[in-house]
Parts: structure tokens; C-alpha cells; sequence
């Protein structure tokens, strides 16, 4: 009886020896307890011929669906309304594509609404990363595309001009590369089309900068001030743009400061809303002539519709 007592004693000051055992195993970095896998790799040999069965009798019992399984014909016409709704979620998402780019060509035609412009919306299949400087859009003299034909996002925000025409594709050069060359702009202090001239020049960084037009030269108050946010649009009174480019928006203005050119004078550095170089889609402004005004913003959805996963 004694050593009943003497046993039962024993293992009931082992369970709390293991217990701490284990918490002090738990924290002790992984080196230190490695001699235990032996243990372990030993537990696997005894367990593992009989883990199999247990484990196939265990999923007889309690399988993973408790559902019955359901007969063949409503399975084929499950797989089929699947199939059905996958099709009607991406021709909604198309048309929703599709619908965006009709609000924006119909942007950039209440731009210049009296002068006839057809406007084509294209991929873009290759940016600068693969041809140094220029974006190829898939949009070429087959489309009636023109050289110096303006290139668009959004509607009004411009890219910049096709510089080249091939057959089936088109080399567009944005505004921001070096390349480009300076740009007539004006800096919008109202919605009157009340602004100051500046003369853009591409940087390296994605922004144009220049000096910006004395106040007194547009007879306005020298107090005028321009600030951060202010939006820049396309002017170009030399006509080297086309007619229907001008009041495109080339960006907003992020810093007004001190030319160290002119000490009497400001420069404004503007940037675009997005990076003109990684743009995936563009609308190509193509000026028509009196004769085709009918055919202003015609066969602007066709091509993109067509050509919808040309992308990047």
C-alpha cells in the first residue's frame, strides 16, 4: 500500500517537471532542442505503417463533403452557368471599357467643337523601355493616321505628337522626353481663360519647367500670383501643333520659383497627372479636312474595340 502511494507520489511530481520542461524547450532557440528529432524520427517509423489506414478509414467515416454527390446532368449544367457567368462579367467589364472611352473622345471634341478632328483610340504595344524614346501605338496610315497627329489620354490630357506612320502602327514621342523640345504653354488663372505664358522644357524627371510671362505684359496686376495646382494647357501660337491641340491640358503646376536666369522673372516646373512614357491606351486626334467634318469622332471605338488587349 505504502508503495501504491509512493508511485502515485512520483508521477504527480512528473507531470509538472514536464510541463515546465516543455514551456523552457518552447523559447530555447532551435539548436538546442535538434537532439529531440531523433525522437521524432522514431515516433514517424512506428506510426507511419499504420497512419495510412487509420487516415482512409477516418475519411469513410467523416468524409470532406457530407453533400451527396450530385447526379451528372445538373453538375454539366452547374459547369455551364459558371461558364455563362464568367462570359457575362467580362462583357460587362468591356462595355464598361468601351463606355469610358466614348465619355473621353467626347471630351476632346467639346474642346475645339468647331474644328474637325476624327479621333481614334489605339494600344499602345511598346514604350520606351523597348524603343528608346517614342511609344508605338497600333494605330497606322491604314487608320488614317497623319504625322504630327495628337495623342491623348483621358479625353484632353496630352501625350504628345506621331512622329512617325507606318502602315499598321504609329511612333508617338510624349511631351516629357527631351527630345520633344521646348512647348508654348499657359498657366490658367481662371476659368475665363485668363493665364500667363510659359515657354516647357522637358527635364529628366518626368516634369517641364520654364520661364513664366510677366504679368504686366497681359495687363494684369503684378500682386497675380501662381501656385501649386494651378492647371497648364497647351497655347502654341507658332502653329507648330495642329489647331485642334491647342487648350490640351499638359499638367499642373508643383513649384513656382526664383529663374536664375531672369532674377526679375519666375519659372514654373509642371508635371503631367500620370507618366506619359507607361501610358497602355491613346486617342489619336487626326485633323480632317472641312470636307470630312462628318466624320468627326468616327471610327473612334472600332479599332479599340478591336485591338483591346494590345496593351502592355
Amino acid at each position: 500500500m505504502a508503495r501504491a502511494s509512493a508511485t502515485t507520489s512520483a508521477r504527480s511530481r512528473l507531470v509538472p517537471l514536464a510541463i515546465a520542461l516543455a514551456v523552457v524547450f518552447t523559447f530555447l532557440p532551435i539548436r538546442y532542442s535538434r537532439w529531440l528529432d531523433n525522437f521524432g524520427q522514431l515516433a514517424e517509423v512506428l506510426i507511419g505503417p499504420i497512419a495510412g489506414p487509420l487516415s482512409s478509414f477516418g475519411r469513410t467515416i467523416s468524409p470532406a463533403s457530407r453533400k451527396p454527390p450530385e447526379p451528372e446532368l445538373v453538375q454539366r449544367l452547374q459547369n455551364e452557368r459558371d461558364i455563362f457567368e464568367t462570359l457575362y462579367n467580362q462583357e460587362r467589364n468591356e462595355n464598361e471599357r468601351l463606355n469610358r472611352i466614348i465619355e473621353q473622345l467626347q471630351r476632346g471634341i467639346a474642346l475645339n467643337p468647331r474644328l474637325p478632328v476624327r479621333q481614334l483610340a489605339a494600344p499602345v504595344i511598346s514604350t520606351p523601355s523597348n524603343l528608346a524614346g517614342v511609344l508605338t501605338v497600333r494605330a497606322g496610315s491604314r487608320l488614317g493616321v497623319q504625322r504630327n497627329s495628337v495623342a491623348v489620354v483621358d479625353g484632353v490630357q496630352l501625350v504628345g505628337r506621331v512622329t512617325r506612320v507606318g502602315p499598321a502602327t504609329c511612333w508617338v514621342l510624349p511631351v516629357t522626353d527631351r527630345a520633344a523640345g521646348s512647348i508654348e504653354s499657359q498657366v490658367m488663372l481662371d476659368d475665363a481663360g485668363v493665364g500667363l505664358a510659359c515657354l516647357l522644357t522637358p527635364g529628366d524627371d518626368g516634369t517641364l519647367s520654364g520661364p513664366l510671362q510677366d504679368p504686366s505684359e497681359r495687363g494684369l496686376p503684378p500682386d497675380v500670383r501662381v501656385e501649386p495646382g494651378m492647371v497648364v494647357r497647351l497655347l502654341d501660337n507658332s502653329g507648330a501643333w495642329p489647331a485642334s491641340a491647342r487648350m490640351l491640358v499638359v499638367g499642373e503646376v508643383v513649384r513656382v520659383e526664383d529663374d536664375p536666369d531672369q532674377p526679375l522673372r519666375q519659372r514654373v516646373v509642371v508635371r503631367p497627372p500620370l507618366r506619359l512614357d507607361r501610358v497602355s491606351e491613346v486617342t489619336l486626334r487626326i485633323p480632317q479636312a472641312e470636307g470630312d467634318a462628318s466624320e468627326t469622332g468616327g471610327n473612334s471605338g472600332g479599332n479599340s474595340g478591336g485591338n483591346s488587349g494590345g496593351g502592355q
